[in-house]
């Protein structure tokens, strides 16, 4: 329908742009074809393009159900911080890590609120060794320092950053 009203409208303008005369018929009828046009009501947005989340309905106070869409979940928990009061369920914590699995990209944003498993730690390791490369130096550095301090993964590196800290002479 909307390619048809456009095929119309383009038809109408080239109708009315071909003419030389201003007051001629056609651009009376180009007239009439644009105006019988605009009498059509505006399409629905109940149709939304293909990969496009539907438009949520939550709040920084009222999260998404547990059952919500995976990219709608991992973009609304990336962005809570810690002075929201609203906590992740098991369940949904869990979904997250499945919306890592599926969008790599979310996976440093949803760090602070992963399961704490021995399983989802080498999830994340999985998810940080195929993506490292083709995601930003700030992704790397997120989840390299994450699996670092929390997990059995880069010991040798924590060890040797413990090693080579050092007090400075202003503050100790």
């Amino acid at each position: 329908m909307r390619h048809a009203i456009i095929a119309l409208l383009a038809l109408a303008l080239t109708t009315s742009f071909g003419t030389s005369q201003v007051n001629s018929p056609s651009n009376s009828q180009a007239a009439n074809i644009i105006e019988g046009l605009l009498k059509f009501p505006a399409p629905t947005p109940g149709n939304l393009p293909e990969g496009r989340p539907a438009e949520a309905k939550f709040s920084w106070n009222s999260p998404p159900p547990d059952d919500a869409p995976l990219d709608v979940l991992g973009l609304y928990w990336g962005q809570i911080d810690d002075s929201i009061k609203v906590k992740a369920l098991a369940s949904t914590r869990s979904r997250l890590l499945e919306a890592c699995i599926q969008k790599p990209e979310l996976t440093a944003s949803l760090l602070k609120i992963l399961p704490r498993t021995p399983q989802a730690q080498d999830t994340i390791k999985q998810i940080y060794d195929e993506n490292a490369e083709r995601l930003s130096e700030g992704w790397r550095d997120d989840v390299k320092k994450y699996l670092k301090l929390n997990t059995k993964y880069f010991r040798e590196e924590l060890v040797a950053d413990a090693l080579a800290a050092a007090d400075d002479s202003e503050g100790g």
